[in-house]
């Protein structure tokens, strides 16, 4: 636009009052055109400005699967204790049965040592399971608990850093525009 009054100022002449009202809407619209470049800069600043603060949000997103792998972990153990105990209650219901079976003469049967000592073997591999389990239970528990902590704590900074930054902006963007307004006030 710029331009054109620029133009429309040469064809009309410089020193006529038409040609000197087109030089000076020509120069109020250079003017206002730099401070509208000034305030593209000021926002493109801020716009990166703005998504660096918001870079937490992409950390908390890379430690969402590795919660998840660690819960799923837990219910691996939790899977794995289950299996043993049904196990061990098959087999302890067999035991029952062939010793009922066998009468009198099953404390020296082969066949019910062999599932006795199945039966002690899945009792400790029971338990060593069920404390595995236990440790993964405590220790997604607490961890939970502190990334939940530790998530509202840096949350609140960094909408906070966030908040700042586009406090910034507009102060920027009303300084830009207060420099035009005052140059346009000098220039009557």
């Amino acid at each position: 636009m710029a331009r054109y009054e620029e133009q429309l100022a040469q064809r009309q002449g410089q020193y006529t009052a038409s040609g000197s009202s087109s030089t000076q809407r020509a120069a109020d619209l250079q003017l206002t055109g730099y401070a509208a470049l000034r305030q593209q800069a000021v926002e493109k600043q801020f716009a990166l400005r703005s998504g660096a603060s918001l870079v937490f949000l992409h950390d908390w997103w890379v430690l969402v699967p590795e919660v998840v792998a660690c819960l799923e972990e837990r219910e691996d153990a939790l899977e794995a204790v289950l299996m043993l105990e049904q196990e061990l209650k098959d087999k302890q219901a067999a035991a029952a049965r062939t010793a009922a079976a066998l009468g009198p003469v099953a404390a020296a049967d082969k066949r019910l040592a062999v599932l006795n000592s199945s039966i002690h073997s899945l009792t400790e591999k029971w338990a060593t399971a069920q404390e595995q389990y236990e440790l993964y239970k405590e220790r997604n528990q607490s961890e939970l608990v502190r990334l939940n902590l530790q998530r509202a704590v840096d949350f609140r900074e960094s909408l906070q850093r966030f908040a700042a930054i586009q406090l910034q902006l507009a102060q920027a963007a009303t300084e830009v525009w207060r420099n035009a307004v005052e140059q346009f006030s000098a220039s009557q």
